[in-house]
Order: C-alpha cells, then sequence, then structure tokens
C-alpha cells in the first residue's frame, strides 16, 4: 500500500509540474499575441481621438463617438472595460480599444450606407423621369 501511495505522489507530482510548464507556455504564447498587436498598432500608427478634457472624439465631436460607443454597448452588447480608454496612451493596443475601433468602421460604413439608400430615395422622387 505504502508502494502505491508513494507510485501516486510522484505521478501526481509530475502531472502537477506539467501543469504548471503548460501554463506557463500558454502565459507566453498570450503575452506573444499582445506584443504582436501593440507592434502592429505602433508600425500602423492606429490611434484612438481625444478631446482636452480627456472625452474620445470621433472627427472631431463627442457625439460621434458617443454613437460609436452606444454601438458597441447598446447593439453588439460589448463589455466596455472603461480604463481601458486612456487619453494619455492613445495607442490602439487593449480589447476594448480595437472593439471601439472595429465600431467606428462599423459606424461610418453603415452610416454611409445609410445617407446613400436616402439619398437615392430623394432623387428617385424629384426626378423628372419619375
Amino acid at each position: 500500500m505504502k508502494n502505491r501511495l508513494r507510485t501516486l505522489g510522484i505521478i501526481m507530482a509530475f502531472l502537477g509540474l506539467a501543469l504548471v510548464a503548460a501554463g506557463g507556455v500558454a502565459y507566453s504564447k498570450t503575452q506573444d499575441g499582445y506584443d504582436a498587436l501593440q507592434a502592429f498598432s505602433e508600425a500602423q500608427n492606429v490611434t484612438l481621438s481625444y478631446n482636452e478634457n480627456g472625452d474620445l472624439t470621433d472627427r472631431g465631436t463627442t457625439e460621434g463617438a458617443e454613437a460609436i460607443m452606444a454601438l458597441l454597448t447598446e447593439d453588439w452588447q460589448y463589455p466596455v472595460v472603461a480604463g481601458d480608454l486612456d487619453p494619455n496612451d492613445p495607442l490602439v493596443n487593449s480589447a476594448t480599444e480595437y472593439m471601439y475601433q472595429m465600431a467606428t468602421i462599423a459606424y461610418h460604413v453603415l452610416d454611409r450606407s445609410e445617407e446613400r439608400r436616402v439619398g437615392k430615395e430623394c432623387r428617385s422622387r424629384w426626378s423628372p423621369y419619375h
């Protein structure tokens, strides 16, 4: 019985060490991914815009940024981490900042599509060939 417990203890110790090593590898890979995203943002100069009060802006207005944030939080239901949006670090390098950037793109693409659709409707109503 004593030998079985000793063997079981040795096996458990090796499994514990293997799990610690696997955790270290997973952490290393996660950090590599973060570093790669950081390097990409730096190389492409992907930044967010803030006004002098530290509020997010889009095309110079806080209203546009608020609409984008509403798209992100209400429509997409993304859990924004307010601490990630740091005016002292405008470089896009956190999950919230990346999602905000994606919402910005989506907002402007959707907004332009709506403008085009409404514009076509207006033009067709006033067309002399209508």
